[in-house]
Formats: structure tokens, sequence, C-alpha cells
């Protein structure tokens, strides 16, 4: 991005349909970066107000300073520090991320069943039945499982659904279990809070 376009507007930008998840200030539609004649305006407190949102230290005062383009070359987004085309995507994909709130899962549920083989061999299965009520804007869940009420060594369920049949347990052992919901955002999982822990006796 070291080369600022004159004049200094985002190709193809679309400021009237950008999405703007930080909701606030308006979304650049111009490169950003420093110079002698410092840049100011609604659209640098918003770059501003990103890199604090994502944790930098920075004073959102609408003034495109050397210590604020020093930042954005220190997060990686632009070796020169401008806030062009590129380095605006990674920073609203990076705001939507930061922004996403999944809910913790509730009504966790769960139901030994024990089933019967063929009657030609006299062994059992066990296994369990799990369930919990849906988060509204989870795009799938993570269940958890172990015989520790720590979970160390625990074995992990991915599931859409909210709910999941898990085989092959042990008869008296006790099983502790938890779930959390999760959203992908631009391909990175966002999680909420795990569940109260349930736990159950195979017997």
């Amino acid at each position: 991005e070291t080369t600022v376009p004159k004049p200094t507007e985002i190709p193809n930008a679309k400021p009237t349909t950008t999405y703007n998840p930080l909701g606030k200030y308006k979304v650049p539609t111009r490169t950003i970066y420093y110079k002698s004649s410092v840049m100011q305006g609604d659209d640098v407190k918003w770059v501003e107000a990103s890199l604090k949102k994502l944790g930098y230290a920075i004073k959102v005062n609408g003034k495109y300073s050397k210590a604020d383009s020093t930042i954005v070359k220190k997060k990686g987004l632009a070796a020169d520090g401008h806030v062009g085309k590129k380095t605006l995507s990674k920073l609203i994909s990076d705001i939507e991320i930061a922004v996403t709130k999944v809910a913790k899962v509730s009504g966790l549920q769960v139901t030994e069943n024990t089933i019967e083989k063929a009657s030609t061999d006299s062994s059992k299965e066990y296994n369990v039945s799990a369930s919990w009520k849906g988060v509204s804007n989870a795009s799938g869940y993570i269940l958890l499982y172990a015989t520790e009420s720590t979970f160390s060594n625990n074995s992990k369920v991915g599931k859409k659904k909210t709910s999941v049949s898990i085989p092959n347990l042990k008869k008296g052992k006790t099983y502790y279990f938890k779930v959390r919901a999760y959203k992908t955002v631009n391909g990175t999982r966002v999680y909420g809070k795990y569940s109260t822990v349930k736990k159950i006796k195979i017997s």
C-alpha cells in the first residue's frame, strides 16, 4: 500500500453500502496515511476507534499521527502504515469478529440409554443422549465429555444440531459433560461460554 492513489480514494469503494461493524464514525473511502500536513476527519476517527477496540493504546482524535501509523505497522496490517483497501478490509473483518457475541448454552440434559445387542450376544452397549437449548445466532456447538470434572483427556463432539448420542461408554464410570456454542465469522470461530456441567454414572 505504499503507492497512494491520486486522488487518494480507495478504488471501487462504495461508501453508501460499506459494512460498518463498529457502528461509529465514517468508514474511510480514501487511503489514510501519515504525512507532514496531518490527515484529519471522521474516517480517521473510525480507524483509530477500530484499533482501540482491538486493544491498542491509541487516542481517538481524528488526526492520523505518526504514532497511529506505527500501530498499523506493528499490527501487521500494512508495512508502510497506510490504511488502504486491504488494510480497511482486514480492520472491518477483525472488528466484526471482536463485536460478535455468542450466548452461553443452557438447558443441558444427559440421559443414559442401554441397548441390548442381538439375542445371540448377551453383551450390552451403553450410550448417553445429550441435548441442550439452541442459541439463536450459533453456527454450531462443541460438546466435551470426560471421566474427570477437570475435563483433562476429554473427548470432543462437534454438532450443528442441539442433540447428540455418544456410544461405547463404560459401565460403572462417571462422565462429565459441558457444551458451548460458536459462530463462524469470516472464517474464524467466536465461542460462547460453556454450559453448566452435567454428570452421569453409567449403571
